[in-house]
Formats: structure tokens, sequence, C-alpha cells
């Protein structure tokens, strides 16, 4: 081969290897290509085991979804989706107040709802039993002290006057104060209500019926830009649902992953008190009349809440739309 024919093939084979380096950066180009959508949750525990299962397998990449994920406190989960910190937020009432004061985030869909107990030191016996006592919960107007409200006043008494309620911020904290004395009982969920059995305290309720159905909100800004990635979502969440609820595998390794568990008692209560309660559908508009009317009465009221119309809070095109 001449000098001259050496440099040609030299130059075709340089060629053909930039190609191919080419071909390979195009493909992996596309296979990167998710739509990157980020949610914010409050804490971690096991109501959320549908994203930790979606993430931690893989699904939600199969829907073409990068979902990066967020454990933020309830007043930080309504900051951030408001803001478009994150692009869907995941919480309770709260979530709803914030919309109402800052209209720039809807509910998009409800997840069904978050199972709660009281758990109280031992001696008592009944939710009658808190009369004159204090119950923790995480913060005011959660889902978790709606529903230790509707408790106490189901059992005949007056919240914040016969049963006082202290507010701790996180499931744990509230557990701890019941260890310590400062409370009588707490306002707890799965798996923190499970820790608070195997510590001896007595089950004073299951208070899930009067729960407020969960909340997933999504910031408009971002919704307007991206509205078949919001619906796409919604049609990943399902399959995560269903994962959640029947791959018993899948749930603890992400329960161990996410919320950081170690004993098997804790995985497998979790699993079991939330495999049924999961849904997806709209948010329904008879709860939210519910909440908007507990808004009016709370002290201090909810400001906004009186002329909150349905169409401001709720946006049913996306959940509407998934398969």
């Amino acid at each position: 081969m001449t000098l001259r024919a050496k440099r040609i093939s030299s130059v075709v084979a340089g060629l053909a290897m930039l190609a191919v380096t080419l071909t390979a950066c195009g493909s992996s180009s596309a296979a990167s290509g998710d739509k990157t959508i980020t949610v914010g949750t409050s804490g971690a525990t096991g109501v959320y085991l549908p994203l930790y299962v979606g993430v931690q397998t893989g699904l939600f990449k199969k829907y073409g979804l990068n979902v990066k994920l967020q454990t933020l406190t309830p007043t930080a989960v309504t900051a951030a989706v408001l803001s478009n910190n994150i692009n869907i937020g995941w919480d309770g009432p709260g979530l709803v107040s914030g919309i109402i004061s800052n209209p720039s985030a809807k509910v998009i869909f409800t997840a069904g709802p978050t199972v709660f107990y009281i758990y109280g030191k031992k001696g008592l016996s009944s939710i009658n039993d808190l009369r004159g006592k204090s119950v923790a919960v995480t913060t005011p107007g959660g889902a978790i002290d709606g529903a230790v409200r509707a408790a106490i006043t189901k059992a005949g008494m007056k919240p914040g006057t016969d049963v006082k309620i202290a507010y701790l911020q996180t499931n744990s904290a509230a557990l701890a104060a019941v260890q310590t004395g400062s409370v009588a009982a707490a306002g707890v969920s799965p798996p923190t209500s499970i820790q608070a059995q195997d510590k001896g305290m007595v089950n004073l309720g299951d208070i899930t019926p009067l729960a407020p159905p969960s909340v997933l909100a999504v910031n408009d800004s971002f919704a307007k830009k991206n509205g078949p990635t919001v619906t796409k979502f919604i049609t990943a969440f399902k399959a995560a649902v269903q994962q959640a609820s029947t791959d018993a595998k899948a749930s603890d390794q992400a329960l161990r992953a996410y919320v950081k568990l170690t004993a098997q008692s804790e995985i497998d209560g979790t699993f079991q008190a939330y495999k049924t309660v999961w849904t997806v559908g709209p948010y329904p508009t008879d709860q939210m009349n519910i909440m908007l009317e507990q808004f009016k009465t709370a002290t201090p009221p909810v400001k906004g809440a009186d002329s909150a119309k349905m169409s401001d809070l709720i946006d049913n095109q996306y959940v509407n739309a998934a398969t």
C-alpha cells in the first residue's frame, strides 16, 4: 500500500470511528431523554411507598419519567410546590390551605387516605380517657390533626378544651413525647404506630375513616408547560400503586431504603396497613367542602376559605386523561 493510500485508509478509519462514537452518544442521549419530575413528600413514611417502589424498581423509567424525590416537612412541601421548587407535592389539608392563600398550584388527584391511629400510654383504654390530657400530632391543620380532632369530637369532647393538642412536627417526636410522659397519647401512622405497639402503648382507635383523603398538587407553571408529563406521571403512579400493593419483596426493599426500616415487624406491618387503602382518583368534592368548612372555623380562620371555588383548587383533567 502506498503512503497516500495508507493516509486515506487512516482517515476513513478515523471517520468510521467518529461515526460510531457519535452514534453511541446519540443513543445515550435518547436513553436519558426521560422527562424529569420532582415530587416532594411530607416526611418519609409508609403512605409514600408507591413512589418509593416506582423509583427503586425503575417502573417510572419505563414510562419515560425521571422521578426525583424530596423528603420535606409539611410546611416545606407546601412552600416548595407553590414556588415550583418541586413540581408535585404530596401532603394533606395544609397543602390546600396554602393553595387558597397562594393560588399557584392545583390539586390533581388523591392517593387515598393516610392510615392513622391514636396510641396512648399504659392505663388508658379509649379515646374517652383523654379528657383533661394532651395528644401530640405533627402540624396544625394537617391530615392527622383533623383526624384526631374529629375523633375527639366524636367521643363527645371539644378539641383544644377538653383535650389539648400538642404540635411536634413529626411522628417520631409525637411518639417520644408519649414515652417521656409530656403527653398522654399521639396520633401516628405506620410504621410509627407499629413502633408504639412494640413499646407497649395502647391502641385507642383506628381513626383512618376520619382522615381526609391525601392531596397531590401540581405547580401551575409546571403543569402548563408539561401537561402530558403530568398525565403520564399519574398513569405511572397507578402502576406503582399496583406494584406496591402486591409485590411484598419490592415494598420491603423500598421501606428499608427510603424509610430506613430494619425491623421486619415494622416493614410487614406497614405493608399490610397500606396495601388495601391506596387508590388513585379525582379529589372528592364533598371531602374538599368539609375541609373548607374546617378552614372557616379554624383558629385563626384560613383567609379566603369562605370564597374559594372548586375550580380554583382542583384540576381533574390530568387524572381523567390518565390510563
